[in-house]
């Protein structure tokens, strides 16, 4: 088993004392319940290409995967910062209820508040990316309402534990609820609507609050960054 392969990029796959890195979506009813000695087709895979398939893939995000949970690290104009890696173009929305209220979450992998988002998949629009992020993330069906800006900014850096060091692309829309009931993913450990005058308390990310209060301002044009 030295020698083996991954099946994604070709060099070596990644291996422990445990064995060989497959990646395996497991089935809802049955979290974590691999036997020993399960026989699968798939070749392996080394960690980088695992992490970017389970974000790029539809199937293995619905499921998940049998890796351990990445955590993340944002700077922003920070020299010690570690060099981008990665550029994953991503879309987010500022999702709003009757009175205002902004949709957030806390997010599980570094414990901040941030808008719904995520990275773009081959068959998505920037859009729909919007759209479907916030179905996973919260359970609401939205309507792209407008644009709130373009973030693009090379000092924002978002660091992974898996090695990935990803350079911010982000295009925040504007959308309203059209159905659905809020849900917890397993992305974020809280999920509410909340009051524009209580963001101030609540621990964010400086991107996040430029995001947000570029939403607030009522710009007669969107931001471009």
């Amino acid at each position: 088993m030295a020698n083996v392969l991954c099946q994604v990029c070709g060099k070596p796959a990644d291996q422990d004392e445990r064995g060989v890195l497959w990646l395996l979506g497991e089935t809802p009813d049955a979290p974590g319940s691999w036997p020993q000695g399960l026989e699968t087709a798939h070749p392996p895979v080394c960690r980088p290409c695992a992490t970017l398939a389970t974000k790029a893939c539809p199937h293995l995000r619905r499921q998940r995967s049998d890796m351990a949970r990445t955590t993340r690290t944002e700077y922003y104009d920070d020299p010690g910062a570690p060099e981008p890696n990665s550029l994953v173009v991503a879309a987010s929305a500022v999702v709003t209820d009757e009175q205002g209220h902004i949709l957030l979450q806390r997010r599980r992998d570094n414990d901040l508040w941030a808008l719904p988002g995520g990275g773009m998949d081959m068959t998505d629009s920037l859009p729909g990316t919007a759209v479907r992020e916030v179905r996973e993330e919260t359970g609401l069906d939205v309507e792209i309402t407008g644009l709130v800006g373009t973030y693009t900014d090379p000092r924002h850096v978002i660091a992974y534990s898996d090695g990935e060091v990803r350079r911010q692309f982000n295009v925040c829309f504007t959308a309203r609820v059209t159905g659905g009931q809020l849900a917890i993913s397993d992305e974020s450990t809280e999920l509410r609507f909340i009051d524009p005058d209580d963001l101030a308390d609540l621990p964010m990310h400086h991107t996040q609050r430029l995001r947000i209060g570029h939403f607030l301002d009522r710009r007669d044009r969107p931001y471009l960054g």
